[in-house]
């Protein structure tokens, strides 16, 4: 009796733990029915009524929650209710982002990890999802600009993205108990040469500008980079990313990394981090409801100069610009000089005078390639050029050939638009903010092939951009770019200037050493640019005065691309019948 006494007990104890087990057991096997029978809408609902009834029962009896086998313990409850969940994407943008929705995922050191039923080897013979991002290259960060022009810094390609099923065996509380976030919606990026500034503007930035101004894509989203192997971001990036974005920009590595030491439970929330400004609960997140996958490419052909206004916009209206101070200001000599350069103070507004022709030199004074090596004497010369003269018989012929006088600036000295000039050279690169207040007021940027041209984007409407092309440059190669993107929009006026004379070109750094790319030795050479060939380009520029039908005509004539020798070189992009030979708009 006495033994029967001391067994009665455990037998209990044994009986009730296994009715818990079959309850336990019978819930989730009513979660897994409910997702698959379900429509993908009515699922996450089902979900979300099922997740409750599972921790309200896992509370009731006192459970935190079992691990049987492989399983993990059954969905945990998703943040607080009075968080509203972002929107998804639009289908359009889906498309054009090239992206793809995925539920209840954790992301544990830039792995993927499904906690959805249909993909748990326990529960369904389903393959679990793939992301293919094989086919994007980045080029190799270097002090030295870039790393394409190596041998070994070419087609360096973006590791396999891993996405698996949850185990018992997560090393982390928060992957073993996930709390899924309603809150934090993240949208992840791949992206082609994602540290070259002007290759991100004009792949994601110009296309994810697009989706947010037709409202397809919600800006409470959170954007991330998938950087190569956990890089950081380069700087450009939260300055593009966070005018469309509330989330600040963050990496793949960041979000998903692990939590230091062991884990807070799972039914509490982790102690907020200072400065996390990534999620929108305010401290680290690597559990979501929803997350997108998304892989960017191909630059696109058009929608820069849109993109590069609303950028200006944004900063400007928050009072982020920089002020340029006298940078543009022209000193004279003598008594009367003296009351012009007060005049001119008085008149000056951001950076420079509303009648002075402002022109920026891109330089590049420590560049292992593509420098202008006469940058100085180009200087000299282009601050004597006698912009008055060349200004008043432009404008005088297009009155008489218009028969009546083209809108433009009205400057005090009559209807044409400049009076005098300044030329400078600038290091972009330095100062994002600083170049983006450069640019837009800059009415002439000279430029050799690079991204230093992408400045051109925030440039006014009727500016232009004079690219140099180095020796031997592919006419098919410069085509890609500058030209033919500032040709679809007819905003910012395209202008080049060919260095056809080896006497003009000059070899780069690395052009004798066995790391350098043979086929990359044209776009590195430094060049010698021939003061009369830019001195051409400025009259002509001048003389158009920002009028689009006056550009068409030079245009048309083929002298907005010459030699350094003043020969025409007949060269226009292939824009589908949208470009300058079909335009018929505002004069």
């Amino acid at each position: 009796m006495a033994l029967g006494n001391r067994r009665q007990p455990a037998a209990i104890i044994s009986a009730v733990t296994a009715v818990a087990a079959a309850a336990a057991a019978a819930t989730v096997m009513m979660i897994a029915a409910l997702l698959v029978l379900s429509s993908d809408a009515d699922a996450a609902t089902a979900a979300t009524a099922a997740t409750a009834a599972v921790a309200d029962d896992y509370s009731r009896r006192g459970l935190r929650g079992t691990e049987n086998g492989n399983h993990p313990a059954a969905l945990t409850p998703s943040s607080p209710p009075s968080c509203e969940p972002p929107n998804q994407l639009d289908p359009k943008a889906v498309f054009n982002l090239g992206c793809r929705r995925f539920k209840w995922m954790c992301i544990d050191q830039q792995q993927f990890i499904t906690y959805d039923p249909r993909y748990s080897p326990g529960q369904s013979t389903e393959r679990l999802p793939y992301f293919d991002v094989r086919d994007i290259v980045y080029n190799w960060p270097n002090p030295w600009g870039n790393g394409d022009k190596f041998e070994r810094g070419r087609d360096l390609r973006i590791g396999p993205v891993v996405i698996r099923a949850n185990t018992s065996q997560e090393a982390s509380e928060d992957l073993r108990h996930p709390v899924f976030s309603k809150c934090t919606f993240p949208i992840i990026i791949w992206q082609r040469w994602m540290f070259n500034v002007g290759e991100v503007f004009e792949a994601s930035y110009v296309r994810l500008f697009e989706e947010f101004a037709a409202g397809r894509i919600d800006p409470r989203m959170t954007p991330v980079m998938g950087t190569p192997h956990g890089l950081r971001l380069p700087a450009f990036m939260p300055l593009f990313f966070s005018s469309i974005f509330e989330p600040e920009v963050i990496t793949l590595a960041d979000i998903s990394q692990r939590p230091p030491g062991p884990h807070t439970r799972h039914d509490t929330a982790p102690l907020p981090t200072p400065g996390n400004n990534s999620t929108r609960e305010g401290y680290p997140v690597r559990c979501f409801e929803k997350l997108y996958l998304c892989k960017i490419k191909n630059r696109k052909d058009d929608g820069h100069c849109a993109a590069g206004q609303y950028l200006l916009r944004h900063y400007e209206g928050r009072g982020r610009l920089p002020a340029l101070g006298g940078i543009f200001s022209v000193s004279r000599m003598g008594q009367e000089g003296k009351e012009e350069q007060e005049e001119e103070e008085n008149e000056e507004g951001e950076g420079g005078l509303e009648d002075t022709f402002k022109v920026v030199f891109a330089s590049r004074p420590n560049a292992t390639g593509r420098a202008i090596l006469n940058e100085e004497e180009l200087l000299e010369a282009c601050n004597q050029l006698d912009v008055k003269r060349v200004a008043v018989a432009a404008d005088s012929a297009a009155a008489r050939r218009h028969g009546r006088m083209l809108a433009s600036r009205k400057g005090r000295h009559g209807s044409f638009p400049r009076r005098r000039i300044k030329c400078i050279s600038h290091v972009f690169g330095h100062d994002l903010l600083y170049d983006l207040a450069l640019a837009k007021v800059t009415d002439v940027l000279v430029a050799t092939h690079g991204a230093a041209g992408y400045h051109s984007f925030y440039m006014p409407a009727g500016s232009s951009l004079v690219e140099i092309l180095p020796y031997k440059f592919s006419t098919q190669w410069a085509n890609l770019y500058y030209a033919r993107m500032l040709e679809y929009e007819k905003k910012v006026f395209y202008w080049s200037i060919w260095i056809t004379d080896p006497a003009n070109s000059r070899e780069s750094s690395f052009e004798n050493t066995t790391v350098f790319r043979p086929e990359f030795v044209h776009r590195e050479r430094h060049v010698t640019l021939p003061w009369a060939a830019l001195r051409q380009h400025l009259r002509e520029i001048l003389k158009v005065a920002g009028r689009p039908m006056s550009y068409k005509e030079v245009y048309m004539s083929g002298t907005h691309s010459i030699t350094e020798k003043l020969e025409v070189v007949r060269n226009t992009p292939d824009t589908g019948g949208m470009g300058w030979a079909s335009y018929n708009g505002p004069t």
